[in-house]
């Protein structure tokens, strides 16, 4: 007589058992506390960075500062092309599988990139002579990094970027002590990628200790090409984007040599503090909302308005101060030695307030699944820059380069007349006459001001008041959008 047996339970059904407890473990925090601590962790990250420059502008010389600044760009291509909006494309995805997937393809792309970097080091010393040593160095910080990306994106899907914020403040500290130590003693480029390197590895460490139970960081390997199928279209758009984002300091090195981009890349290190510290934590907090309501195209719209609004408010004030006060502001900050680098500050203040909405558009159309839109965009204007940054660049030198970024960031607001599609026209109509009058009532109280017969310092107090109440008032469509979510987290 055949007796009944136990059903044997495959392989499968463990896995999905398992994975199923583990995503019990894996708790979720809410938007309010997200946000804040997204700020908080760019507030750490930037203020550090602030003090450290200023204090080694002062002894290191821009030729070594132009020099660094070339290494950070290559690492930062490098880095882009590893990580080829992998954690966009996780942050995408409807189940965990995207997540067990992206620690072993971004170590996969690393293995590869690596290798080409290390390929491509005789060709470097043709920039300068110092520039392989300080980009080696620097390219240590791509190891840590390989696991806290995924980690980072995957503690933001579930809004616990609180996680961050310790590791960022010992990472902080220990980049401070150890580029006022070393590099303010060796005082050359590759001293100041020590400082670098020493940062990453304290950061990543932190936070990967204390995220270990909470994230997936085990490479798995031999689903990599599997997961770079997935994730074609991201890997189009990082393919397709990497010339526009990070390699205008390299080429006007490359036209006019290192101390020349010393002073353009410090002057855009200036410009873009403040678009560092606004777009990057509410963007980064804002990608899996905007992929929770893609169905929803009134409340999508709300969302994009508000948080585009809320960045512009923030960004073009910044641009307008520097715009009239740039040679104070660099006199306060760097000293006179660094006073050919006004004339950048004022040029790079201008990329911010030429798309003011595209950065924003972009993400909402990442995330709704209209890549190949932003795919072709980023096509166009990575062309234009290429074409027009080096064909002016090498006939008219730096002032070159900038009118081919202005080209191509101009290309990149195209994506306004698309998000029509996603959000509607009025949104859309609505948000640019806002940002229109938003320009205005900056420009206009500081040309007068600029008028009046004041010292430097008074006209810029006078100028940090008025964009201060610009500022407190625009924020204010904000507040609604986190009592939302925090009600919606409450239910």
């Amino acid at each position: 007589m055949l007796r009944p047996q136990p059903v044997e339970e495959t392989d499968a059904t463990l896995a999905a058992a398992k994975a199923a407890a583990v995503d019990e473990r894996r708790p979720s925090g809410n938007l309010a506390l997200s946000i804040g601590s997204g700020y908080l962790v760019q507030v750490l990250a930037q203020a550090t960075t602030l003090l450290t420059r200023v204090a080694l502008a002062r002894i290191i010389a821009p030729t070594q500062w132009g020099v660094f600044g070339e290494a950070v760009v290559i690492i930062g291509i490098v880095d882009t092309l590893r990580e080829l909006n992998l954690t966009q494309w996780a942050t995408s995805g409807r189940t965990t599988r995207y997540w067990r997937d992206l620690p072993g393809a971004i170590a996969a792309t690393t293995i590869v990139l690596l290798l080409g970097l290390v390929a491509a080091m005789p060709l470097l010393s043709r920039l300068s002579p110092q520039l392989p040593l300080t980009t080696a160095v620097l390219a240590l910080t791509l190891l840590p990094r390989t696991w806290t990306l995924g980690a980072e994106a995957e503690l933001n899907n579930r809004q616990r970027l609180f996680r961050l914020v310790a590791p960022q403040g010992l990472g902080a500290l220990a980049f401070v002590v150890s580029a006022i130590v070393i590099s303010a003693h060796f005082k050359t480029a590759w001293s100041l990628s020590v400082a670098s390197v020493v940062q990453v590895s304290t950061y990543s460490a932190f936070l990967l200790w204390r995220s270990r139970r909470e994230v997936f960081l085990r490479p798995r390997l031999d689903n990599a090409w599997r997961s770079l199928v997935s994730a074609r279209d991201f890997v189009w758009l990082a393919l397709a984007g990497v010339l526009l984002t990070q390699v205008d300091g390299l080429l006007v090195g490359s036209v006019a040599g290192a101390t020349a981009a010393g002073f353009y890349i410090m002057a855009s290190w200036l410009t873009s503090r403040l678009p560092f510290l606004v777009e990057i934590p509410l963007l980064r907090v804002m990608l899996p909302i905007f992929a929770a309501h893609r169905e929803n195209r009134e409340r999508l719209g709300a969302i994009f308005k508000r948080t585009a609004m809320s960045i512009n408010y923030l960004e073009a004030t910044w641009c307008f101060l520097l715009l009239f006060n740039a040679s104070f502001v660099v006199g306060q900050l760097f000293g006179s030695r660094w006073t050919p680098s006004i004339p950048y500050v004022v040029l790079t203040a201008v990329y911010p307030l030429l798309s003011p909405l595209g950065t924003v558009g972009w993400e909402v159309l990442r995330m709704t699944g209209r890549t190949r839109l932003v795919l072709w965009n980023l096509i166009a204007n990575s062309i234009a820059f290429v074409v027009i940054g080096i064909g002016l660049g090498t006939r008219i030198g730096v002032v070159g380069v900038v009118i081919g970024y202005y080209v191509a960031t101009l290309i990149n607001s195209l994506v306004i007349f698309v998000l029509p599609s996603q959000i509607g026209w009025p949104t859309v109509l609505q948000v640019v006459r806002e940002v229109v009058l938003l320009y205005l009532a900056c420009a206009l109280p500081l040309v007068l001001v600029g008028l009046l017969p004041l010292p430097p310092a008074a006209r810029f107090g006078i100028d940090l008041i008025l964009l201060g109440g610009i500022v407190l008032w625009g924020m204010r469509p904000l507040f609604p959008l986190v009592r939302s979510g925090i009600a919606g987290r409450s239910r």
